[in-house]
């Protein structure tokens, strides 16, 4: 705004130089729309947003600090603002080659990777993790779900614990066990039902003996776990084999209605090698605190492989269940349409190029996100394949729906297979990257070290900005300056007449 009242000063001030006036006043009608023309095509040339045509590898790391096991699990990464400094840190849930567990939180400013802090754990085994604002005081919780086994190994329920990031390290707020040996694990998800800032969390499990499914929703109050609603759903099928394999929030019928939705994988005793998928649709009601089961269906899905995501991809106002299934020989992609009357696939895309059977490219993760910043969102599927002997392979897939059809835009090969990855901002540049944990081992010396592989959707990090965008940007500022010019100068030509 001060450039600009600056301008109107120093055009006034030049008015009464006659040659200067004299050029600004000839500037016709034509010549304005033929600029005006070359800044559109400069514009639809080089957009200020949109999906990129190839991601560009920034930076990998491998270190002791960063480890995975030989296993193959080498945890989970996860973004998120932790330690309440504004932006967001990658956070690391892993296991040391030695058997020990850690997690450790990281900075990335567009250059170097800092530790900000860590913490040694003794869990058995992390299954899933969540991060949310569970408190509501504006920096990133974690909560870690896992088994809960006694001294001699025997099943005996879940437990979850929610760590806080305090002066450089973790520590830890509360724990819950839920005692069933008939639970093999609750599924987390998180929602701010009560919308005033915190998320609470929703506890999705399967009880094998009951053969009933059970949802638990609870708030993070002052360091403790707060029981808010307790529902269970009684499955009278003559069942062989049952469980919980997804627990989301979804607005399926509009953005106003938020249901939790569980996607289960079973069979029945007459036809025991037959699995089918089906998932189960919940009501959470805030004033009464009930948990209400609505509708349910059949997922036309059948695979061994599968990955689901929720979000609005079609920009209609309501959520679509996003579903990846491998069937061995033609993996797919697809996106469904959950309603009360039924369910709907609304895009399919066969993904030939990934078979296991045919290709080794096998998914190991998927995430949606709008990488382009235009209210559109990106698919992304993480892949990764054992090329041969001491070579593994990754790569991303990014499909996007466009003119009515669900199309791949973009197949990107990176260097280590991305055992898990998350997307997002991590530094003060407005692109996205992309953050894959991967195991890096060493079959002659049969070592392993775990590893963080970051990719982004802009240049190479720097300040300053490319040809196209600073040409671009050169373009809107003297567009904007010229009729600036004009429209001073028309006035004080309007002006200068009616005083004659």
């Amino acid at each position: 705004m001060l450039e600009i009242l600056i301008s109107f000063q120093v055009i006034n001030n030049l008015w009464e130089f006659t040659p200067i006036m004299y050029v600004l006043q000839t500037i016709s009608e034509k010549i304005r729309k033929k600029y005006f023309l070359i800044l559109v095509i400069t514009l639809a040339i080089n957009p200020i947003a949109s999906v990129p045509a190839d991601l560009t590898l920034y930076s990998i790391y491998i270190d002791d600090w960063v480890p995975g096991n030989a296993l193959g699990y080498p945890g989970f990464v996860t973004l998120g603002n932790f330690s309440g400094r504004g932006s967001n840190e990658i956070l690391l849930i892993s296991s040391t080659p030695e058997g020990g567990d850690v997690m450790t939180l990281t900075s990335f400013d567009g250059k170097d990777l800092t530790v900000s802090g860590s913490i040694d754990r003794d869990f058995s085994s992390v299954y899933y993790q969540l991060a949310s604002d569970f408190d509501g005081d504006g920096d990133i919780e974690i909560l870690i779900s896992e088994e809960w086994s006694d001294d001699m190994a025997n099943h005996r329920g879940s437990h979850h614990v929610i760590y806080d990031f305090g002066t450089y390290s973790f520590y830890r707020n509360e724990s819950l066990y839920y005692s069933n040996s008939g639970i093999v694990l609750d599924l987390p998800s998180v929602y701010d039902f009560d919308e005033n800032g915190d998320s609470e969390i929703i506890l999705s499990t399967w009880d094998e003996f009951e053969n009933k499914e059970i949802i638990r929703i609870y708030n993070y109050y002052e360091n403790n776990l707060v029981l808010l609603s307790n529902t269970s759903y009684l499955i009278e099928d003559d069942l062989y084999y049952r469980s919980v394999i997804y627990s989301g929030i979804g607005h399926f019928q509009s953005q106003s209605i938020a249901e939790i939705i569980t996607i289960s994988k079973w069979s029945l005793q007459s036809d025991p090698a037959t699995m089918l998928v089906s998932y189960e649709v919940y009501q959470y009601d805030l004033a009464s605190q009930m948990i209400e089961h609505k509708y349910s269906n059949v997922l036309d899905v059948n695979s061994f492989s599968i990955f689901f995501d929720i979000y609005d991809v079609d920009n209609d106002l309501r959520d679509e269940l996003i579903v990846y299934f491998d069937i061995v020989l033609i993996p797919y992609l697809t996106i469904f349409e959950i309603d009360p009357l039924g369910t709907a696939i609304e895009y399919r895309i066969d993904r030939t190029q990934s078979s296991y059977s045919t290709t080794g490219w096998y998914c190991t993760d998927i995430h949606t996100m709008d990488l382009g910043n235009d209210n559109y969102q990106e698919i992304v599927i993480s892949e990764a394949k054992l090329d041969f002997l001491n070579s593994f392979k990754g790569r991303y897939e990014i499909y996007r729906i466009k003119d009515s059809n669900l199309d791949s835009v973009l197949i990107q090969d990176i260097n280590k297979p991305p055992s898990r990855t998350s997307i997002g901002n991590i530094d003060q540049f407005e692109d996205t990257e992309f953050v894959s944990v991967f195991n890096d081992y060493d079959f002659e010396d049969f070592s392993t070290k775990g590893g963080i592989e970051i990719w982004s959707t802009g240049k190479k990090k720097t300040k300053l900005l490319s040809f196209s965008e600073s040409f671009t940007f050169f373009e809107i500022i003297m567009f904007t300056t010229l009729h600036i010019i004009i429209l001073v100068v028309h006035r004080k030509t309007k002006n200068y007449k009616n005083k004659s």
